[in-house]
Parts: C-alpha cells; structure tokens; sequence
C-alpha cells in the first residue's frame, strides 16, 4: 500500500513538473506576443469571434483543471477513509484496489486538464499573433508559435489517450469490489455503501 501511495504521489509530482515546465516554455517562447482586446475598434467581428473562443477555450481549460484537481484530493480523501476502515474485514483488498484506481484515474484526469490548459493557452498565444498579423497590427514569427501549439496538442491528446485504460481499471476494480460486497456482512455493507455507493 504504501508503495502504490508513493508511486501515484510520485507520478503525480513528476506530471506536475513536466506540465509547469511545458508552460513556462510557452509562456517564455510566446511572452513576446501582445494580448488583444476584443474591445480593439480596429479587429474586424469575425477575429473578435475567433479571439473570444480562443479565450473562452482557456477559460474552460482552467475550469476543467480546477474540477479535475477536486476529484483528485476526494479519491484521495477516500483513498485514506478506506485505508483506516476496520469493517472491511477479508474485503479490504478490493477496497483498496477499487479506492487506488479511482486515485490513479484522477490523477491521470488532473494531468490530461494540465495540459489541456497548457494547449489552450498556446493556442490563444498563436491566435493574437496570426491575427496581429492578418490585420498589420504587428510582425510575429508564427512558425515557433505553431510548433509550440502543436506539440501541446500532442501531449494533451498523448495524456487524453490515457483516460480510458484507467477508467478500465476503474470498472475492473469496480466488479471485483462488487464480487466482494456480496460476501459482506452488515456493517460492513453499510461502511461500502457510505463510500462507494456514489
């Protein structure tokens, strides 16, 4: 048990670190690149539109971050219920496996939003500067913009692709625990359906 605790903590970290890493890099390359107000009389309706959801893409991004890191901290909170519970009895096991690949999804969820908001935000830095552009506002380099946006978009589709072995392990764990319930007495039916019954 403790290993598996500090393998996620572990692969939560070094996922952190390599998404704040990936963001400064964008920031960096992209910091030279002006924000554009919508409220600019000289952008025409259809780049204020394209401006608005490119934006509006980043705010959704951070939303979803920010559900995404909630999840993590209640598997991880349930995570720790389930650890200290005495009436699992000869069903902890199935506990714990169900509790860790709930944490394991979450934690695979939290860092996909990581770098969803990583793309979104590289996208909205090459939205100004192609519109800039388009509209002689101003001289950008795109092609390092463009390379930026795309390996964002890698990663976050590398990390999407990921979501769903571990909402499989999820349903996996999810049988057995089942498989398991049934063999319960009562107070312990009682602690699962408390904790997993949701």
């Amino acid at each position: 048990m403790v290993n598996l605790d500090m393998k996620l903590a572990l692969r939560g970290c070094v996922s952190a670190l390599l998404c704040v890493l990936l963001s400064a890099f964008l920031s960096a390359c992209g910091g030279g690149v002006a924000p554009l107000s919508l409220s600019d009389p000289r952008l025409p309706t259809e780049a204020k539109w394209r401006v608005a959801d490119a934006q509006d893409a980043v705010v959704v991004a951070e939303g979803a971050l920010a559900d995404a890191s909630r999840a993590l901290s209640e598997a991880q909170s349930a995570l720790s219920r389930v650890c200290g519970a005495s009436a699992l009895g000869a069903a902890r096991s199935s506990a714990e496996a169900l509790a860790e690949a709930k944490v394991s999804l979450a934690i695979t969820e939290r860092d996909y939003a990581q770098a969803d908001l990583a793309r979104a935000r590289a996208r909205l830095t090459l939205m100004y500067a192609q519109t800039a552009v388009r509209h002689d506002f101003k001289l950008y380099d795109l092609a390092p913009l463009i390379t930026q946006a795309e390996q964002a978009s890698e990663r976050a589709l590398s990390l999407r692709r990921a979501i769903s072995p571990a909402r499989a392990a999820v349903a996996k764990a999810a049988d057995q625990w089942w498989d398991a319930y049934l063999r319960l007495d009562g107070a312990g039916r009682a602690f699962w359906v408390s904790e997993f019954g949701r």
